[in-house]
C-alpha cells in the first residue's frame, strides 16, 4: 500500500513539473523542471525494474541535454520569454484535450484484445526472455532483428560527423590575406611620422 502511495506521488509530481516546464516564464525555471521530470520519470522506471531505461533517462537526458539547454539559456542570457501565457490558454487548453484524445485511442487499441494474453506467441517470449535482463533483450533485439536499421543509423551519425568536420576545417577563399612584415612596415611608417 506505502509503495502505491509513493508511486501516486512520483507521478503527480512528474505530471506538475511537466506541466510547469511549458508554463513558467523564467526559461531557466523551466529547464530546472525539466530536469526535474526526467528526474522523477526515471524513478518511476525504475520502480517498475526497467533499470536501463532509467539509467538512460538520467545520464543522457540530464546529464548532457538539459545540462545543455540550462547552460545555452544562461549563455544568452534571456531574462524573461516575451509575451503572455495566458493569451495562449485557449489553444494550449484545445491541444491537451486533442493529445489526451490521440493518447486514450492508442492506450484502447493497445488493450482492445484482451483475452489475447494467453496467446501462445507470448508465452513463448516470456520462456524465452525469463532469466534475460532487460539490456541483454535491448541487445539482442538491436543485433539480431534491427541490425539493418542500426547499420543504417551508424552510417547517418558517421556522415553528419563528418560533414560538421568538414564544416569547421573548410577554408575560407574571402579570407584577406595577413601580411606581417607590411603591418610591421606600416607600424614603423607611423611611428617615425609621430615622432617628427
Amino acid at each position: 500500500m506505502i509503495q502505491f502511495i509513493f508511486l501516486y506521488f512520483i507521478f503527480f509530481l512528474l505530471i506538475f513539473s511537466s506541466f510547469m516546464v511549458v508554463l513558467t516564464k523564467n526559461p531557466i525555471i523551466s529547464v530546472l523542471f525539466l530536469i526535474s521530470s526526467f528526474i522523477l520519470s526515471s524513478i518511476l522506471f525504475l520502480s517498475i525494474k526497467v533499470e536501463f531505461l532509467s539509467l538512460i533517462l538520467i545520464v543522457i537526458y540530464v546529464g548532457a541535454i538539459s545540462v545543455l539547454f540550462l547552460f545555452i539559456i544562461m549563455l544568452l542570457n534571456i531574462r524573461l520569454s516575451q509575451g503572455d501565457v495566458l493569451n495562449f490558454l485557449p489553444l494550449n487548453g484545445l491541444v491537451l484535450v486533442f493529445f489526451f484524445f490521440l493518447i486514450f485511442l492508442v492506450v484502447n487499441k493497445a488493450f482492445e484484445g484482451g483475452n489475447n494474453l494467453n496467446s501462445s506467441n507470448l508465452i513463448e517470449y516470456l520462456y524465452i526472455f525469463d532469466d534475460i535482463i532487460d539490456i541483454k533483450v535491448i541487445g539482442l533485439h538491436l543485433y539480431t532483428d534491427y541490425f539493418v536499421l542500426f547499420l543504417i543509423s551508424g552510417f547517418i551519425l558517421l556522415v553528419a560527423m563528418i560533414g560538421a568536420i568538414l564544416l569547421c576545417y573548410q577554408e575560407n577563399h574571402n579570407k584577406r590575406k595577413t601580411y606581417y612584415y607590411l603591418q610591421d612596415l606600416k607600424f614603423s611608417f607611423l611611428k617615425k611620422k609621430n615622432s617628427l
